[in-house]
């Protein structure tokens, strides 16, 4: 996937949504080192504690663990995350909530869905 993500976005006319994309071509030590994630927040200069990082495996899930970043689990219950969500817009829901966005919603930490 890291050598195709440019390609990706190209082609289905996403590029212009990022910023800054990093893949393991990027670093130097793949995940779940935090390097990739730690690259990222540094680029943007955001405290790990104030990103989130969302994932659907374990090894997502250590590599958040290991970089201090929240960790939202994406369709993965099994995961021990800050949050989860089954959908996007739930993702949108703790984005806003985190951000201090009022009318967002409430939001269910820890093991429980994001409580739509």
């Amino acid at each position: 996937r890291s050598n195709t993500i440019g390609q990706v976005l190209e082609t289905h006319n996403l590029t212009g949504f990022f910023d800054a994309v990093v893949s393991s071509l990027d670093v130097v030590r793949p995940k779940p080192d935090p390097e990739c994630l730690l690259k990222i927040t540094g680029l943007f200069r955001i405290p790990p504690e104030k990103a989130i990082y969302v994932g659907d495996s374990e090894i997502d899930q250590a590599c958040s663990r290991a970089a201090g970043v929240p960790f939202v689990s994406f369709r993965n219950s099994a995961l021990d995350a800050d949050y989860h969500v089954q959908n996007l817009l739930e993702l949108l829901k703790i984005t806003g909530n985190l951000a201090g966005n009022p009318g967002c919603g409430i939001i269910s930490q820890g093991r429980d869905n994001a409580g739509l």
